[in-house]
């Protein structure tokens, strides 16, 4: 409940500073002051990690995901919508819709963002500078990608999902050079390729016309699908590769922000996860396999 309660009191507070730069410079798009704001408390991650979950078998912690950001979500719509109705009636209208759009944005200037973002999750998580910039400069890769193959319609599937692709070969190459765990970088590297903006457009036009709704819904379904899928694809084929150039012993791969059981079949004995990062000892596998037989 405070998590919802917290989320309708951000969009009240993002209404009231499109309000203060509409009173400073009427010409002030109220629609993007208020994005900018709340983005940061957008479902993206969990949505991506509702589907990652769902399709590594963890269903309930999926619905469950999958329910916390619809909720979270929705709490925000109600929040601007009460900000700005509240505003308008004392006099200063904020005609905020979800027509939320990166279209018109350079390239150049997305790419910095994308590293922005990047250093500034970084820095929120504590990691290291030999873990933020890299992370950075995979950032600006995975989004290059993806304005590469990007449509600028809907979910943009084949977009997100090469750019998830490429952040996921990633993630499983630098992380031996920095040592540091895969997970540090895994979802920080396509921060700005979430859906959370499509499915706060989805939650918005619920309340609209035209099905709207069931537009960016399903844009969002398929968005993190494509995500998921893409970055667990891209951390195998990572990690098979450094298989084969002989960097890594790894015979079974987990993907690096999946949770699994400690019983799990792709998880080792006593529930260490075995992914790119691993620096177990020489005899580590032998072991094991003993163990086995006995």
């Amino acid at each position: 409940m405070l998590t919802r309660a917290s989320n309708i009191a951000a969009g009240v507070l993002a209404t009231a500073a499109a309000a203060a730069m509409r009173l400073l410079d009427p010409d002030v798009d109220p629609t993007s002051v208020v994005i900018s704001i709340i983005i940061i408390m957008m479902a993206g991650m969990a949505s991506t990690s509702a589907v990652q979950d769902t399709i590594t078998g963890h269903y309930m912690h999926g619905l469950g995901r999958i329910y916390e950001g619809l909720v979270n979500t929705a709490g925000l719509v109600v929040g601007v919508r009460l900000g700005a109705g509240l505003f308008s009636a004392l006099g200063v209208p904020l005609p905020v819709t979800n027509d939320v759009s990166m279209a018109n944005i350079p390239l150049w200037l997305m790419l910095i963002a994308a590293a922005f973002v990047a250093v500034g999750n970084g820095i929120i998580l504590q990691s290291p500078a030999r873990v933020v910039f890299p992370t950075a400069t995979l950032a600006m890769l995975v989004y290059a990608v993806y304005a590469a193959l990007s449509t600028g319609e809907g979910a943009d599937a084949w977009a997100r999902g090469a750019a998830a692709f490429t952040a996921g070969i990633g993630t499983a190459i630098l992380p031996r050079w920095v040592k540091a765990p895969s997970s540090a970088m895994s979802i920080t590297s396509f921060l700005v390729l979430l859906p959370g903006t499509l499915l706060y457009q989805g939650i918005w036009g619920s309340s609209l016309s035209g099905g709207q709704a069931l537009y960016y819904l399903s844009s969002a379904f398929i968005a993190a699908l494509s995500l998921a899928a893409g970055l667990m694809v891209g951390q195998y084929v990572g990690v098979v590769v450094l298989n084969a150039l002989k960097v890594v012993r790894n015979r079974i791969f987990t993907p690096v922000f999946s949770s699994l059981a400690s019983n799990h079949p792709l998880t080792r004995r006593g529930g260490a996860t075995s992914n790119a990062t691993d620096s177990a000892p020489a005899g580590d596998g032998e072991r094991h396999d003993g163990d086995a037989a006995r």
